[in-house]
């Protein structure tokens, strides 16, 4: 199982000869909704979308509709015909451009591909109803992968066992106050419930925002390296895909 982070949120997983897709973000644009003086995060590091070019993508997995999780012309550069699966809302609006074999989800509901088994489960609050987790694995590997782009919700840990890796968010962003992601501390403590071979750090690098709602936003400090911090909290995890374009071999 081979997982390469694309960009801050975007991964390619590949197992068993079926090739994954997660929330991609393949161009240079960089807004995160329709107006730019809203809300824009630059780009000061573009993974080469052409690791993509001569590799057939099965699935094309989509974690919620927001914009900065289903990018319209990202997905349009990828053929139609792409089985897509994600929840209500993502799959109506790709739907309306054209997507044809697409699968709408629901939390707790799974979809077999060869040997590689794919479950959605709950996020958790404030994204319980628009956003889902989804846990990867591999039955002919006995490998497996969980991804929450958002807030772990603590249904998730009975579902997971022996994980070889977990995708998530460590910044900590609060909009007035309300909890938009993981913070360091909360992650920790999932990881040492989880126990996952690698943790492979995710998110939005919301810190490099642009635009007048950035004046709502808090974030956390996230100075402490993170190496010190699994130390302190004596967690086996290993660390890895720090870095857009970064693989690392489950």
């Amino acid at each position: 199982m081979l997982a390469t982070r694309l960009e801050y949120q975007s991964w390619l997983i590949e197992t068993s000869g079926v090739n994954i897709l997660i929330d991609p973000w393949l161009t240079r644009e960089d807004l995160l909704v329709s107006y730019p003086w809203v809300l824009r995060r630059p780009h000061s590091k573009r993974s080469n979308p052409s690791i993509l070019h001569g590799l057939d993508i099965h699935v094309i997995l989509l974690t919620s509709h927001f914009e900065d999780h289903l990018h319209i012309n990202s997905l349009l550069s990828l053929p139609k015909e792409t089985l897509c699966v994600g929840t209500k809302k993502a799959v109506k609006k790709i739907q309306h451009h054209g997507f044809n074999n697409c699968l709408s989800i629901q939390a707790e509901s799974k979809t077999d591909i060869g040997a590689v088994e794919i479950k959605a489960l709950k996020s958790g609050f404030p994204y319980s109803y628009n956003s889902l987790a989804f846990l990867i694995k591999d039955k002919d590997k006995d490998k497996s992968l969980l991804l929450e782009p958002h807030v772990l919700n603590k249904s998730t840990i009975k579902h997971c066992f022996n994980l070889s890796a977990l995708i998530t968010t460590i910044e900590s962003v609060k909009l007035l106050g309300l909890e938009l992601s993981m913070n360091p501390y909360k992650t920790m403590t999932y990881l040492k419930n989880l126990k996952p071979d690698y943790f492979l750090p995710s998110g939005t690098a919301a810190d490099k925002v642009e635009g007048i709602l950035k004046r709502f936003l808090y974030f956390g400090d996230l100075n402490q390296d993170l190496e010190k911090l699994f130390k302190k909290d004596d967690i086996p995890t290993k660390i890895a895909c720090t870095q857009i374009g970064e693989k690392i071999d489950l």
